[in-house]
């Protein structure tokens, strides 16, 4: 049976780095294998971008597009650790 990574909630801008430019959204949710952002356009599913959050940078693909939000599954999973030095997550 395949369970999903637990999410967490999360406020914050990021910037999302693509082929055509950099846009920036609000993180929604984050877990160890992705997360979900709002206010981004013209991103496509399979898109590779990179999510930019302070000095840190995390390589992904877009999973999915629903209008303004997308889901950006990471390249490799990120450790809880990961992603409190980016920004993403209380330890």
């Amino acid at each position: 049976m395949y369970y999903r990574p637990r999410r967490w909630a999360c406020n914050r801008t990021i910037t999302v780095e693509t082929g055509s430019g950099d846009q920036d959204g609000q993180v929604q949710s984050v877990s160890a294998t992705g997360l979900g952002v709002i206010g981004v356009r013209g991103l496509a599913i399979g898109d590779a971008v990179t999510i930019r959050s302070d000095q840190h940078r995390i390589a992904g693909r877009v999973a999915w597009v629903d209008g303004t939000r997308a889901g950006i599954e990471f390249e490799t999973p990120q450790t809880r650790a990961a992603l409190a030095e980016a920004g993403l997550r209380n330890t």
